[in-house]
């Protein structure tokens, strides 16, 4: 039988939704947001982590190509973060260029930036010197936009034809990250980063992953990679040994990533992005 509510009775009640009252924090809380999931945890991370040792090497390869090195270029994959993509995009240091991965419908797909001297020592050996460049960034003409897009297109087609994110191609450089595709795109971005040891100095590199890359890359390892086996030969032969051009046919075995996971000690765990930039390239010395 339904009653009326007393006065005191009615302000208990008035008095538990007192906005004043500070409410206890439940420890280990963590906030989810609906449009940028968590995309990496648990085995998940672990499958990721085993991937991105092994693109460490291919991100080398190409460079190598790209650098025309007399050493080939070394590769180390130092760590992943995930945070909504406007974060990542924001931590971009000035004169850093992001080329755009798309899939085959033209959707962006995943990016990857250099740091602004590993991009031009790129430029400056595609233009016949010697790769040498002074640290820090600098504006770059047009021309100049045009050959690093190229040189992102072609590291774009190394990772598709040598690794489980495809099919990716190259969308060219995002003039604008904040604004641009990628961030329109919106959602989760999970960021490789790799240290890449040139024969000029050490950069960074990152390989940026939206949740469409980060399951090819889980779902291949837990394949067990049944297409790298061939390209991690191809890999090891030589700088481009395994690389094709666009176009050439492949075989129904050529879809996927490299199986075997980082040897030896000192294996990569998942680590935030610093806000500046990596070591920069040095300046070679004459003699």
């Amino acid at each position: 039988m339904s009653r009326l509510l007393s006065q005191d009775e009615v302000d208990a009640l008035l008095s538990s939704f007192d906005s004043d009252v500070e409410q206890p924090a439940l420890e280990g809380e963590t906030l989810y947001d609906l449009r940028a999931p968590l995309v990496l945890a648990g085995d998940r991370l672990a499958l990721v982590q085993a991937a991105c040792e092994k693109l460490a090497h291919c991100l080398a390869d190409v460079l190598s190509l790209l650098l025309i090195a007399d050493k080939p270029v070394k590769g180390r994959f130092t760590g992943i973060s995930q945070q909504p993509a406007t974060t990542v995009l924001g931590t971009l240091a000035p004169g850093e260029p992001l080329g755009v991965l798309l899939d085959t419908h033209e959707e962006p797909v995943g990016g990857i930036t250099l740091q602004p001297e590993l991009a031009l020592s790129i430029l400056d050996r595609v233009q016949g010197g010697d790769g040498a460049v002074p640290q820090g960034a600098r504006s770059l003409s047009n021309v100049e936009k045009r050959l690093l897009e190229e040189s992102m297109r072609r590291m774009a087609r190394h990772l598709d034809t040598q690794t489980a994110l495809s099919p990716i191609h190259g969308g060219g450089l995002d003039r604008d990250p904040i604004f641009g595709r990628l961030a329109t795109r919106g959602g989760t971005l999970a960021a490789a980063e790799f240290l890449m040891s040139t024969p000029h100095g050490d950069a960074a590199c990152r390989l940026l992953l939206t949740p469409v890359l980060i399951h090819r890359l889980v779902a291949d390892r837990r394949r067990g990679g049944p297409r790298s086996s061939a390209r991690g030969t191809a890999s090891r032969a030589g700088p481009g040994a395994g690389s094709r051009r666009a176009g050439d046919p492949r075989g129904p075995g050529d879809a996927g990533g490299s199986p075997a996971t980082r040897s030896g000690p000192g294996a990569a765990t998942g680590c935030p992005r610093a806000r500046g930039p990596g070591p920069a390239l040095q300046r070679r010395t004459a003699g």
